[in-house]
């Protein structure tokens, strides 16, 4: 296995939320970026957003907060929703929105979303 991904395999969930929000690009570039492209780290990509929900509902087993587990929720819904998939291209607002549940989930409120 690629060392990148056998060292990403083992993080917590919290941990991969870190990494998806740290070292991944918030810009929006002109193209579209896809899985091939030679820098695909971007968060308007798809396949973020897909990484995010999925480590958002890892981390929730572990926090028995029901504010922060009622918008956990409602952002994975929205964020895997048809509606967020007919949108077209990803949005300032909907990489804000990722930033700021993570920086909750992660108990980083007071961090600025990127």
């Amino acid at each position: 296995m690629i060392p990148e991904l056998e060292r990403l395999r083992k993080l917590s969930p919290k941990e991969k939320l870190r990494h998806l929000r740290d070292d991944y690009s918030d810009e929006i570039p002109d193209e579209i970026i896809h899985s091939t492209s030679p820098n695909n780290a971007f968060k308007v990509r798809r396949g973020w957003f897909q990484g995010v929900t999925a480590n958002l509902e890892a981390a929730l087993k572990e926090t028995d907060d029901p504010v922060l587990e009622a918008e956990v929720k409602w952002f994975v819904n929205h964020y895997t929703s048809d509606v967020f998939k007919a949108q077209g291209r990803t949005k300032n607002t909907d990489i804000f929105a990722a930033n700021r549940i993570i920086n909750r989930v992660l108990g980083e409120d007071n961090r600025a979303p990127t």
